[in-house]
């Protein structure tokens, strides 16, 4: 039976002696989390509230079944769709598996954001995501930008690649990168999708010799130069009549083409690209050349032969491979099954052991099919699917705002460990989600607000009193991961600052005590209960 998580809003607790900072005459000062939830109102999802920051994360309504979770933080990227209940906040914004917020990234109404995740460039963690640039005047596709980041946040690479596009109408942007995929290669390379409007000889499925199409793009990108380095078109290699994309009986037009394949997921695979097209159901090993190797159709299975019970799927998203050895290799994909809103079509999660090369004796044999018999998630669009370090499987259900972990061994109900809903079912989505270890420590300083108030209830029991004794102060480092406390610093002016107390780091922002005697404060950020401070905050006079 799984059990109701209530974050605690303003949870206090005393930092063991073992883990404070060993400074000279170090006391323990008074702290809380500080976050606060908003939760009545109805005109938005309940969010979360700061002082040191503007940000308004989600608050996540989640359940756990209490079996063990593995480790790392949830990357979303979410964005608004019109509801019951509008989200807070657009953006890429990382969290934790109990609500609390990390980073809070980008911001902005205007500004679609996509495919935030965490990969690996020249053996370094970074992290990135695609941003709408121009206009953008239909839903599920984009033109846009992808933005790179390392470990402290900085933006080390911009990427608005040109790939000589014809947009379709009422669109505007200098940027061909489409918003479904952006991998970094084992080169150090990007491979992004794009779409081209283009004219195509359809009547193989009852149109005509020249209907307007979209033609799905796999580009690879130099990262230094921006170079294009390869380019593969679908329509080139896959024939129209493989699209599970009906004719539209009016025909088609610039401003409504038929969109063949809709390729959403391009994989590096050695010295191969694994692309995915939902609107063929097919997912292809393509070479260096351009050449198709294989294909794997979810519903006959391609070159592969016949898919097994559960193991067949449609619509998907989310296409990866892992080499497990020389003749087998586990696929994985989000199934949507399903591309109609108005139809309620259960979505798994399938994952599939494939022989290489491909031999219909011997066909792919079923890993999962994850699912949770207890709230069948009807997810039409978008999703994503990956195995965690611990044996665990992570789903992110699209445009249905809902996250799952399951647990190493699913069983027909799935073995769910833990569920989050961070908006109303149709308010607000993030097209993929992913946990992931990811350990940061942000170049800039830490937001540091004092103000002289009465003491908040989360600290009058520490304090023993609600005087205007003494200074309250709030602390906030966007994007640490690893900040276990604060050291104050505190004196009659910034030129004689000494260290006054220590407090432990709870939640995004901590509220602490800070004797009335001071007239300046500053704190510096202690990471993995170390003894130096790694980064200071701006002074602030009082």
């Amino acid at each position: 039976m799984t059990t109701l998580i209530y974050l605690a809003a303003l949870a206090y607790f005393h930092l063991p002696v073992s883990q404070a900072y060993q400074g000279s005459n170090t006391s323990i000062l008074c702290s809380a989390d500080n976050r606060q939830i908003v939760d009545n109102t109805t005109d938005y999802w309940p969010y979360q509230l700061y002082k040191s920051t503007n940000a308004t994360p989600p608050y996540m309504g989640i359940t756990t079944s209490g079996e063990p979770l593995a480790e790392g933080v949830i990357f979303l990227g979410q964005n608004y769709r019109p509801g019951t209940h509008a989200i807070k906040q657009q953006g890429a914004m990382i969290m934790t598996d109990t609500s609390d917020l990390v980073w809070s990234g980008p911001s902005s109404s205007d500004v679609t954001v996509s495919d935030f995740k965490q990969m690996t460039l020249n053996g370094e963690q970074v992290i990135l995501y695609w941003s709408s640039v121009g206009d953008q005047p239909t839903e599920g596709i984009g033109y846009g930008q992808v933005h790179i980041l390392d470990s402290t946040y900085r933006e080390i690479y911009t990427i608005c690649p040109d790939l000589g596009l014809t947009l379709l109408p009422g669109a505007s942007s200098p940027c061909s990168a489409d918003l479904h995929e952006h991998y970094i290669t084992e080169s150090n390379t990007l491979l992004v999708t794009a779409f081209n409007l283009t004219q195509a000889d359809l009547t193989s499925i009852g149109g005509t010799t020249d209907e307007w199409v979209l033609d799905a793009l796999a580009a690879e990108v130099d990262l230094e130069t921006g170079a294009i380095l390869f380019t593969w078109s679908a329509l080139e290699h896959v024939a129209v009549n493989n699209t599970q994309q009906s004719m539209p009986s009016s025909g088609t037009s610039q401003s409504v083409p038929l969109d063949l394949y809709h390729m959403n997921s391009i994989q590096s695979y050695g010295e191969y690209y694994l692309i995915n097209c939902r609107h063929t159901f097919s997912t292809y090993m393509v070479d260096r050349a351009g050449e198709i190797m294989w294909s794997l159709q979810g519903q006959t299975g391609g070159d592969f032969g016949s898919l097994p019970t559960n193991g067949t799927f449609s619509w998907q998203h989310h296409t990866r491979m892992i080499n497990e050895s020389s003749t087998t290799a586990l696929y994985s994909c989000f199934d949507n099954g399903n591309s109609n809103p108005s139809k309620n079509v259960t979505s798994y999660g399938v994952s599939l052991r494939l022989t290489l090369p491909p031999n219909p004796s011997n066909p792919p044999e079923l890993v999962t099919s994850l699912w949770d018999v207890n709230e069948q998630v009807y997810s039409w669009a978008e999703g994503s699917l990956s195995q965690l370090d611990n044996g665990n499987y992570f789903m992110g259900y699209g445009i249905r705002p809902i996250m799952k972990e399951y647990g190493p061994n699913p069983t027909v109900e799935g073995n769910v460990r833990w569920t989050a809903q961070f908006a109303d079912l149709n308010s607000g989505h993030s097209y993929r989600a992913f946990k992931t270890n990811w350990h940061a420590t942000p170049y800039t300083q830490p937001t540091l607000i004092v103000s002289q108030s009465a003491v908040p209830d989360s600290l009058s029991n520490c304090t023993g009193s609600s005087s205007s004794s003494f200074l309250i102060g709030y602390v906030s480092w966007n994007g640490a991961t690893d900040v276990t406390s604060y050291v104050v610093y505190g004196g009659a002016s910034e030129a004689n600052l000494e260290e006054i107390g220590t407090f432990p780091k709870q939640g995004f922002e901590t509220v602490f005590a800070i004797p009335s005697n001071v007239k300046a404060v500053q704190i510096g950020a202690i990471e993995n209960n170390g003894t130096s401070v790694v980064q200071r905050s701006a002074v602030v006079t009082i």
